[in-house]
């Protein structure tokens, strides 16, 4: 199937083509990541309801990380299945073809594609935690065991200090996550729209991440700016309704922030698997599908 080296405007031209996306078919698009949504919070409660309590009777974040395990692998499996058939919602719309939120479900009744999609992600995941896992113990050690704690401390409500080393530790999560991410686009893109195997799309994954470091980065300093001018809106916004708050009740308060973080995260999901569909598109999609301005920068 085979990767491309793009050049690092690309990194932009994902941003950009992700806040355009939904614009020829917004119902489907919007719709189908407000389902998602839904079927991630029916499937977060239960996990939140029995790991609280459990956090509290027992600290041992081996434990907690074994339940987590256990009660998420079949979240993790659940929701594989949706990120397929999201991406596939995504190329039908910038197809031209006519679908409709629902549409995101259709992988479900596609159990090749569907097995193949939850095989990646976990082999991903597996790599991601063991790779974390090995250079955080090499590089910064005092950073793994503050982590430890503090996801135990999350539930329990016992912080402790930052430690020494964690701005290499932030770094190596931050390095990892993001080739992560990008191997995730590839990978979940070929297996869901190119009928690839695990394996296969595996080594496009880590080919086409490795191959484009730098638009990565460009995407990363680029996608930092604009969330940072969307926190700096934010943090007026805020302030104003509370202002508003106190003289007109707190009840309207909370009724209008509710509709603000749910619209904030149905963007945030639309934006991110933008970025990761066109992101596959550029690195592994036919030629014809790249865009024109990017056209000089692609490398065999």
């Amino acid at each position: 199937m085979g990767t491309r080296t793009l050049g690092p405007g690309a990194g932009i031209g994902w941003l950009k083509n992700a806040l355009n996306l939904g614009r020829d078919n917004p119902g489907a698009i919007f719709g189908g990541a407000a389902l998602m949504i839904l079927v991630l919070f029916a499937m977060l409660l239960p996990l939140i309801l029995m790991m609280v309590p459990m956090a509290r009777t027992n600290p041992d974040p081996r434990v907690l990380f074994g339940a987590m395990f256990a009660i998420g692998l079949p979240m993790m499996m659940v929701f594989a299945v949706m990120v397929v058939g999201f991406l596939r919602l995504i190329d039908a719309v910038e197809t031209g073809r006519q679908v409709t939120a629902t549409h995101i479900f259709a992988a479900f009744r596609d159990w090749p594609t569907a097995l193949r999609g939850i095989g990646f992600m976990l082999l991903l995941f597996v790599i991601q935690n063991a790779l974390l896992m090995a250079l955080v113990t090499v590089f910064a050690p005092d950073f793994g065991a503050w982590y430890l704690h503090n996801l135990q401390a999350s539930l329990s409500g016992h912080q402790q200090p930052v430690p020494a080393g964690f701005g290499r530790g932030f770094a190596i999560m931050l390095v990892v996550n993001l080739l992560v991410f990008a191997m995730k686009a590839v990978g979940l893109g070929q297996v869901a729209l190119r009928g690839a195997g695990v394996i296969n799309a595996l080594k496009d994954a880590v080919s086409g991440a490795i191959k484009n470091v730098l638009p990565m980065l460009v995407f990363v300093l680029v996608a930092i700016g604009a969330c940072l001018g969307v926190i700096l809106v934010l943090g007026l916004l805020v302030g104003l309704l509370a202002l508003l708050g106190k003289a007109i009740g707190i009840w309207i308060l909370i009724l209008t922030i509710i509709p603000l973080y749910l619209g904030l995260l149905l963007a945030m999901i639309v934006i991110m698997y933008g970025i990761m569909y066109y992101m596959w598109r550029d690195i592994c999609g036919d030629a014809a599908a790249v865009p024109a301005g990017s056209a000089d920068q692609l490398q065999a």
